[in-house]
């Protein structure tokens, strides 16, 4: 018995298959000829050889039985490779803009902290000047930041909960709300306006 085979993809369910044995000539299969489809069939062989070695006695087994048969071999890692290169290739694209837009909004929100301590730099004078200590003065920065940063987080939480079915689509066997990783987001903006 054969565990279930996802030939379709990884992101559907496992399709009904079947294993056919050739065991006669080609003559005594249905359908047979020069493009019959048993000439274009897939083994898969496990061997506890090289692999080198094994695609040696593959090849020489397939010549034996017909020399006219082409052989292709590859490793089941090159295939899986091959199968998963599309999927790797979409996961890197959509981590590289989402780094991308976690970085402008790190420097954005470090901008507009600066641009209202720059704003408020008169009253943090007069604030100092009537005996504000600099726990204070951080503080009354902090909050402002916290405020900002809070704002954000909710607004990028909420248009992200709205973009999750197409991320579902493109991401297998992987969480598509993981709570670490927002959390892990909002720290580095929090720790951006702390610098």
């Amino acid at each position: 018995m054969a565990a279930d085979v996802r030939n379709s993809g990884l992101d559907r369910p496992a399709e009904p298959e079947f294993y056919y044995v050739r065991k006669h000539t080609g003559d005594e299969i249905p359908g047979s000829g020069d493009d019959a489809w048993w000439r274009r069939a897939t083994a898969i062989v496990r061997s506890n050889l090289g692999e080198r070695d094994a695609t040696e006695l593959l090849r020489a087994a397939i010549r034996e039985v017909d020399p006219t048969v082409p052989v292709k071999v590859e490793t089941m890692e090159a295939r899986v490779d091959t199968f998963l290169a599309r999927p790797r290739f979409q996961t890197t694209l959509l981590l590289l803009f989402a780094l991308t837009g976690l970085a402008l909004a790190a420097f954005g929100l470090y901008g507009l902290i600066s641009f209202l301590v720059v704003e408020r730099t008169p009253e943090i004078g007069v604030r100092v000047a009537l005996g504000a200590t600099p726990g204070e003065v951080a503080r009354l920065v902090v909050s402002e930041g916290v405020r900002w940063t809070a704002a954000g987080a909710i607004l990028g939480i909420t248009a992200s909960g709205s973009l999750l079915r197409l991320l579902r689509g493109l991401l297998y066997e992987v969480k598509v709300l993981d709570l670490r990783v927002l959390a892990g987001a909002i720290a580095i903006l929090v720790g951006k306006w702390r610098l």
